[in-house]
């Protein structure tokens, strides 16, 4: 019986990203909000003004230096002052 739930145990894992937090406790998310993570990210780069995503927020909140450095951390900026010129005629 031990046996059996663990490996359910495992196959629940599976299908969850887990982030530890620095209080100890783990913030727990479906597999398809690291690609919504992902998404929110890539749209705060091209600029646009969206809110940042839960996993986003737990990543730059995490206990581990991996997660906190992420691109879906939220972290991340552009640098290189002016936006360029526009190339196109």
């Amino acid at each position: 019986m031990r046996g059996r739930l663990r490996s359910l145990e495992q196959a629940a894992k599976a299908n969850y990203v887990s982030i530890p937090q620095p209080d100890g406790t783990w913030a727990k998310f479906p597999l398809y909000a690291a690609k919504e993570a992902f998404l929110t990210s890539m749209a705060w780069l091209k600029g646009e003004d969206v809110p940042e995503h839960p996993l986003s927020t737990a990543a730059a909140n995490c206990s581990d230096r991996n997660w906190r450095e992420s691109f879906v951390a939220g972290t991340h900026t552009v640098t290189g002052g002016e936006p360029a010129e526009d190339l196109s005629e």
